[in-house]
């Protein structure tokens, strides 16, 4: 009898598991779509772009975490898509356009993992990281191989899929991990030698 209640647990665990990940899953779609349907208004120039980015990231009070490499020498179109991503997450005025995510804060990586992993063992990055509040996009970034930018409670991580260097999902669990260690802050580090 005990094998069988046992057996009917590790079941009711996995059923449970399993809805999870498919929640995260459709959360994350929904996501990306919010992310990639925003239409706010920017600053008409490079300039006034690039001086909005430099005042939030300069002036941040904890609101805002932004993990960016070779920021002053990112691209235009690189600035213009780091200040759309904050637009959708609320940092330029007028609301977030993501829904809010409850804090996985003190979640170990074991945790994460275990609550993520598909039938063939591997971690679904993107719906363990919709699950943290962090949605991660796959796009072409011209300066960087991937970052994070988040507000509040609510990040979204860009992956660099032309990238030759590195591998996407391993670059955006990397940016995950940053997002649950270094909320509120802002590293702006230099350009890595040979980035784009």
């Amino acid at each position: 009898m005990g094998n069988s209640m046992n057996s009917g647990r590790r079941l009711r665990a996995n059923e449970s598991r399993l809805a999870l990940l498919a929640q995260a899953r459709r959360d994350h779609n929904a996501s990306v779509a919010a992310v990639r349907s925003w239409h706010g208004t920017l600053p008409a120039t490079a300039a006034e772009r690039r001086a909005l980015l430099d005042r939030l990231l300069d002036e941040n009070t904890g609101e805002i975490t932004a993990i960016v490499c070779g920021f002053r020498a990112w691209s235009d179109a690189d600035v213009e898509s780091c200040l759309s991503d904050l637009g959708v997450l609320g940092a330029l005025g007028g609301g977030s356009a993501l829904a809010e995510r409850s804090s996985r804060e003190g979640v170990s990586a074991l945790q994460l993992r275990m609550m993520f992993s598909g039938a063939d063992g591997e971690a679904d990055v993107d719906a363990m990281a919709e699950h943290c509040g962090a949605t991660v996009i796959y796009d072409r970034l011209s300066s960087c191989d991937a970052r994070v930018l988040g507000y509040h409670r609510r990040a979204i991580i860009r992956v660099n899929v032309a990238s030759p260097r590195c591998d996407p999902r391993f670059a955006a669990g990397h940016e995950l991990s940053h997002w649950l260690t270094e909320r509120g802050q802002v590293h702006t580090a230099p350009q890595i030698p040979g980035d784009a």
